[in-house]
């Protein structure tokens, strides 16, 4: 287990192998990242002729080209910015937030504009990285069972004790 009280690190760069060779590497990093002086939140990918960030909201988007990191194309983000409390999410701000919140409130998830399990797959590799964290060590994981190979203080991690009512079956 890590010496640590934090669920999750500041700093933490993990690698995903898949099973025909390919590597992601899945990281976060709480320091100044690409353009000098500022820090970029959100997703890098990496490519054999540059990288193209976007931002945690997705609203904007920089293409870098070579190993210069001149600029490509790119997007600048949406009218709307910040609202006035940083600590409050709304709907130009998070449109993904309310557009699933709406769903679930009309009970129709054709109204949602990502399924489901594309979220869950997106967000699933950011629990297994905090899983090995918090385990302190490397993991197998079988995507088709969803658990560890043959580790079950890993797998306690995958799911929480639910409150009654707020429970969810085992098989959804």
């Amino acid at each position: 287990m890590r010496d640590s009280s934090q669920e999750t690190p500041d700093v933490h760069s993990s690698l995903f192998t898949y099973a025909d060779g390919k590597v992601l590497e899945f990281a976060t990093r709480g320091i100044m990242t690409n353009d000098e002086g500022t820090q970029k939140i959100g997703n890098l990918f990496y490519g054999s002729k540059g990288w193209v960030w976007i931002d945690g909201d997705g609203r904007a988007w920089q293409a870098y080209l070579g190993r210069k990191e001149d600029k490509g194309p790119g997007a600048k983000a949406v009218a709307g910015g910040t609202g006035s409390d940083p600590n409050v999410l709304t709907s130009v701000e998070y449109p993904h937030y309310q557009n699933f919140i709406d769903a679930i409130r009309a009970g129709d998830r054709t109204k949602l504009t990502c399924e489901i399990e594309e979220g869950h797959l997106s967000a699933s590799l950011p629990h297994l990285a905090n899983i090995a964290y918090q385990v302190g060590r490397t993991l197998e994981f079988d995507g088709k069972a969803e658990k560890f190979k043959g580790d079950r203080e890993a797998d306690a991690l995958l799911t929480r004790t639910y409150r009654a009512p707020y429970v969810i079956p085992e098989k959804v």
